[in-house]
């Protein structure tokens, strides 16, 4: 590339940019210095554009959160105006005494840390929080162990090892991001300053990301993949076969590491990352998994939870649009209905169930399906959607989370004569109806069955 090549005033912007990320080669080099030496406008532009990318960013952020900028945010934009001023004092009366290449570079590097440190003290400074711990985690900080807990502030290399059922939410204080982790979770956290970065070797992330720089992505790194995320909601899921993510909202890039083969994942998709399988997008699927095992004797729902075939071998399965089974369908069978619920507002919640001959609801707290507990039942049947005959049938309100994942579970029973399975609820603000499709995702071991019914029922012989 030749240094006396003219560029233009808007591509110096750019070019000093790659060149404070150490992205522009010597011949660019050579062009850029040449251009400022000539154009004082450029000179300025150059260094002012950091300061308008904060304070975009600013703006961007307070009103994602709809909520005030905080005293230390005001702070930093009293400091950046301030800097903004001296820095045009600086460039218009001391400019003749700076070398031009030189001058430029410096100013222009001073205002780089000096943006890039407020830009991070909003998104990284206090560190890690711990919102909620359940069961047993052990934190592992320079091969000292404990368990963790609310006083404790997560650092860059401590190591966290769930229990079976344990489940735990960090918060970054600054930019609103929490990340949960449950599923017997294993995990490093690399880094969580400049550039988060964790390590998960296995388990479920749950994670609602704002708005992060663009050139600091929170990475996460599985056996399988990395995942680069600016501003989510997603759900990724990795053990030793496969890394699994389902992207909410916003996107999110996956690379597989194995072949660098890479997808960006968006809003309603997810992609699989593993050996031999194709690195590709596919519409996230709603509903319930309904898995039923045929012949089964007695009359409970202990039946069924006592049968050998449970819960691992079922007869059959299929997919459920709604929270609602199929009516009059068969005899002497159990069924299994479960699914992740996501709930469209934070407050109260209501259930129901409804069932012939008997039937019983469960709730977990959070993501786990080993902390599930029952929260209404019936004994004796009901006909179909009837949900007042017996008491039980109506749970406590439950006080639910918008952006959380909750599993839930349908254990039914079926001796003979007619039978029906249907689970309601009452969402705040919202009438009493079968819970929908748009609030249930599949538990993540069925997408591939999801994949293959598109949302269609199979359409069995019942008697």
């Amino acid at each position: 590339m030749n240094p006396d090549k003219q560029i233009r005033p808007d591509d110096a912007a750019t070019m000093m940019l790659r060149y404070l990320n150490g992205a522009l080669g010597e011949q660019e080099t050579a062009m850029l210095n040449m251009h400022l030496k000539n154009n004082r406008s450029s000179r300025k532009a150059a260094a002012f554009l950091l300061l308008q990318e904060l304070h975009l960013a600013e703006i961007a952020q307070a009103a994602e959160e709809s909520t005030p900028v905080s005293a230390e945010s005001s702070a930093a934009q009293r400091i950046i105006r301030w800097t903004d001023r001296a820095l045009h004092r600086l460039l218009d009366v001391f400019r003749p005494r700076i070398a031009w290449v030189g001058g430029a570079v410096l100013m222009a590097a001073v205002l780089a840390v000096l943006a890039s440190g407020l830009w991070n003290a909003r998104f990284f400074s206090g560190g890690l929080r711990i919102v909620e711990v359940r069961g047993v985690v052990i934190l592992d900080r320079d091969h000292r162990q404990w368990p963790l807990s609310g006083e404790i502030e997560l650092q860059g290399g401590d190591e966290l090892s769930f229990q079976s059922g344990a489940s735990a939410s960090i918060r970054f204080q600054r930019g609103a991001t929490t990340l949960r982790f449950s599923r017997s979770a294993q995990l490093r956290l690399e880094s969580v300053r400049n550039g988060k970065a964790i390590r998960l070797n296995r388990g479920l992330l749950v994670g609602v990301v704002s708005r992060q720089p663009r050139n600091a992505p929170i990475r996460v790194l599985t056996p399988h993949a990395e995942a680069q995320v600016l501003g989510t909601e997603f759900t990724l899921f990795a053990d030793n076969q496969k890394t699994r993510l389902e992207v909410w909202d916003g996107k999110v890039h996956l690379r597989r590491t194995s072949d660098d083969a890479s997808t960006t994942v968006s809003k309603g998709q997810f992609a699989v990352a593993a050996n031999g399988v194709p690195l590709v997008n596919r519409p996230l699927s709603r509903g319930v998994l309904w898995e039923y095992w045929l012949g089964l004797n007695g009359q409970t729902v202990g039946d069924l939870t006592a049968d050998p075939r449970s819960p691992d071998q079922p007869t059959g399965k299929d997919y459920l649009p709604a929270f609602e089974a199929p009516t009059n369908w068969a005899d002497h069978y159990g069924a299994r209905a479960h699914a992740w619920l996501r709930p469209p507002a934070t407050g109260a919640y209501t259930f129901w169930i409804a069932a012939d001959d008997a039937a019983e609801l469960w709730l977990s707290p959070d993501e786990n399906s080993e902390n599930k507990v029952r929260i209404c039942w019936t004994e004796n049947w009901t006909r179909p959607r009837e949900w007042d005959k017996q008491p039980e049938q109506k749970s406590s309100p439950i006080v639910l989370k918008a952006d959380r994942l909750y599993y839930i579970e349908a254990r039914h029973r079926e001796a003979g004569g007619g039978d029906c399975l249907a689970v309601a609820w009452k969402a705040p603000d919202r009438e009493r109806e079968i819970i929908p499709a748009d609030q249930l995702n599949l538990p993540d071991e069925t997408q591939d069955l999801a994949r293959l019914e598109s949302g269609r029922r199979k359409a069995l012989s019942p008697r």
